[in-house]
């Protein structure tokens, strides 16, 4: 990249340099960021789950168990949230039978609805991993 003028050549060479240091300052923070999915559910929980939703406890305590409580939020993978979402389909669940418009006392177990395992798992995850990178600056992929 030969440059005749000067001035031109060091306008270059501080664009690079400008470009590689944001680059770096990135991937520092990036790496430094060590707050675990437990950390980070708890913080949740204290600044807004208590007050918020009365299941948000159970939610925290399903996501901590499927993805380990010493996971860093940095390191959580698309794979790790499919996972997360295929071990929640997978459950069970029993609603009363219904006999001629009455509730019977034998139970019928029926697997999770699409709507429970969005309101029990990806939007509960989705709101920690964004208050996480919004509020508390943790560096979070996407």
């Amino acid at each position: 990249m030969g440059r005749t003028n000067r001035r031109e050549a060091e306008k270059i060479e501080r664009e690079k340099r400008d470009a590689l240091k944001s680059e770096y300052a990135k991937t520092r923070t990036f790496a430094d960021s060590s707050m675990t999915i437990d950390e980070a559910c708890g913080r949740y929980w204290t600044e807004v789950g208590a007050a918020s939703h009365r299941d948000i406890d159970w939610y925290c305590q399903f996501i901590i168990r499927h993805l380990g409580a010493d996971r860093p939020i940095r390191d959580i993978t698309d794979g790790d949230v499919a996972r997360l979402l295929a071990a929640r389909r997978k459950e069970l669940v029993s609603y009363p039978k219904m006999i001629a418009g009455k509730k019977a006392k034998e139970r019928t177990p029926k697997l999770v609805s699409n709507a429970t395992v969005n309101r029990s798992v990806i939007d509960p995850l989705r709101r920690i991993l964004r208050r996480a990178a919004v509020k508390w600056k943790e560096h979070v992929p996407h």
